[in-house]
């Protein structure tokens, strides 16, 4: 038997259990306080170290969309940052970070997806929106289960709408969007999809945003070889911490037998690819490399795995050594009005 096969019949085995699990759990108002906790368990600095770059700009831009707005999926790198300055009771830092949140809305379009400079193909900028949309409800649920709760309680509600005006359009074209992913092979992009769904059917109580995520992370389970990894199209390991970043997301929401022995099959695979320097194989941006080492320091919180944390660990110091090219940095263009 083939090891796509034998990943296969694994899925159906579990696949039982994991809609029982998900359809009993996914429908109670979901909480945070495990995120929070384990958020806020992963020292100050080191956390500020790895989410360097995150941090809009006074315009609320994030990444490439500093000087000019080119789509919604590099604000995505500052909903965590919300969940990290929420945690801490940091009002300061969160009350940047959620410029991100104002700015990404206000390109929002009225049927729900977004505007962008350049057009792209329909998938992947749904995909790009979906990992976004994911990203922020995580953010939005750690907040309103933080110390700064009622600080922002205000802006949440008044936010719901929109974020609930995206997540209609997302799931009309979800079977769609998981029928093209299933036949790339792009286990990265359907657990994106899962956790999107899973946490705003944790938000919304709505069927069928709970019944799109089940889909979707029965797919992508049935995608991981017998090594851990998670097939993608582009293989390596950015594309392994984003599966684990967002299964990790479902599995401390929904707890499972089926989802935790994935996350840490998933887990292993990754911290396989960091170097005993700390580097990680195949990676030399600096962005990626932070991303694998936040994915295994949050996963090492999860699991309290102490060889998880020094692989952590050492990947974590690796990224922080800046090359000097890029220790100065122009200051961000002012938008183009």
């Amino acid at each position: 038997m083939s090891a796509r096969s034998r990943a296969a019949r694994r899925a159906l085995v579990l696949a039982a259990a994991l809609i029982a699990t998900l359809a009993t759990r996914a429908h109670a108002h979901i909480v945070s306080e495990r995120d929070v906790a384990l958020i806020r368990s992963v020292p100050a600095q080191r956390m500020a170290m790895l989410l360097a770059g995150a941090m809009p700009d006074a315009n609320g831009c994030v990444g490439e969309n500093r000087g000019t707005w080119r789509g919604v999926e590099p604000q995505a790198a500052a909903a965590f940052l919300i969940a990290d300055a929420a945690t801490r009771a940091d009002s300061a830092r969160c009350e940047i970070a959620w410029r991100s949140l104002d700015a990404a809305f206000e390109q929002q379009t009225p049927r729900g997806d977004f505007l962008r400079a350049e057009p792209t193909g329909a998938l992947a900028a749904r995909v790009g929106i979906t990992r976004w949309m994911g990203e922020s409800c995580r953010a939005l649920v750690a907040v309103m289960n933080s110390p700064l709760q009622e600080r922002f309680r205000w802006r949440h509600t008044l936010m719901l709408p929109k974020v609930r005006r995206t997540l209609d359009w997302l799931v009309a074209g979800a079977d769609s969007a998981q029928a093209q992913l299933q036949a790339a092979q792009d286990a990265p992009a359907l657990l994106s999809q899962a956790r999107c769904f899973l946490l705003a059917d944790g938000m919304f109580h709505e069927e069928s945003f709970g019944r799109a995520g089940q889909r979707a992370i029965q797919s992508a389970l049935a995608m991981q070889a017998d090594d851990g990894t998670f097939h993608s199209p582009t293989p390596g390991a950015p594309a392994q911490s984003a599966s684990v970043w967002a299964l990790q997301s479902v599995a401390e929401y929904f707890p499972s037998p089926s989802l935790e022995s994935a996350l840490q099959k998933g887990a292993m695979a990754l911290a396989a690819q960091v170097g005993a320097d700390g580097k990680v194989a195949g990676v030399s941006d600096l962005a990626a490399a932070r991303r694998v080492a936040l994915t295994l320091t949050m996963y090492a919180a999860y699991s309290g795995d102490a060889a998880m944390a020094k692989v952590a660990e050492r990947a974590s110091l690796a990224s922080a050594a800046v090359p000097k090219s890029l220790r100065r940095q122009p200051p961000p263009l002012p938008l183009k009005q």
